[in-house]
Parts: structure tokens; C-alpha cells; sequence
């Protein structure tokens, strides 16, 4: 159970609870604040937002930016940070992916052959 001393909220303001505090600003004041604070939170949020990028799986990422060109380091899955305005990821699929080559050929007797032929390749 909470006990609240009444003499103390006469000693100073470094006494006075934050709900008591809060009774005594205007409600106006106190909105304002709020305000004041929600739009701090959101401009962090959305810098913050805007300089972060996902990975997926499969996949591998390369950051262009704009003054040195494409860096040499190669991002992997994950959530990676970059420079907004400034640098840029670049995502490239690298899982294995077939490619079916079908030809038609003929053989000693002259019969027709359908040859297929499946290839594997991947980016290195």
C-alpha cells in the first residue's frame, strides 16, 4: 500500500512525486510535451528506418556509394546499416538456378534425338 506524506509537497519541487507534478501542469503544458516528445521519437524512428536494409536468404549484397564506388565487402543475410543519400545496396540473387538447354540432333541412322541438357550455375 502506497502512503503519501503530504508535508513534503511543500519542501520543494525535488519532493514532489511525478503524478503530483503532473496534476499541477496545465493540461495544455502537459500535452505539449507529449507532443513535443512523440515527434522526437518518430524523426529518430524514421532516420533510423531509412538507414537499415534486409538480406534475405540466398541472397548477398554489395554497397555503392556514391564518392568511393562499389566496396569491396560483400554483405550477407541479415539486417545491415548503410549511409542514406550517401550509399546504396545493391542485392543479387545467389542460390544455385537450373537452365534447361533442349536440342534436337540427329544419329548415325538418321533418326531425330532429344537431347536436354540441364545446367547448375550460380553467381561467384
Amino acid at each position: 500500500m502506497l502512503v503519501l506524506n503530504l508535508s513534503k509537497l511543500r519542501e520543494g519541487n525535488h519532493f514532489i512525486p511525478f503524478a503530483t507534478r503532473v496534476e499541477a501542469m496545465s493540461a495544455a503544458q502537459f500535452f505539449n510535451r507529449v507532443g513535443q516528445i512523440g515527434l522526437g521519437v518518430a524523426l529518430v524512428g524514421g532516420v533510423v528506418n531509412s538507414a537499415l536494409f534486409n538480406v534475405d536468404g540466398g541472397h548477398r549484397a554489395v554497397i555503392f556509394d556514391r564518392f568511393s564506388g562499389v566496396k569491396k565487402s560483400v554483405e550477407g543475410e541479415g539486417t545491415h546499416f548503410f549511409i542514406p543519400w550517401v550509399q546504396r545496396p545493391i542485392i543479387f540473387d545467389v542460390r544455385s538456378r537450373p537452365r534447361n538447354v533442349p536440342v534436337i540432333t540427329g544419329s548415325k541412322d538418321l533418326q531425330n534425338v532429344n537431347i536436354t541438357l540441364r545446367i547448375l550455375f550460380r553467381p561467384v
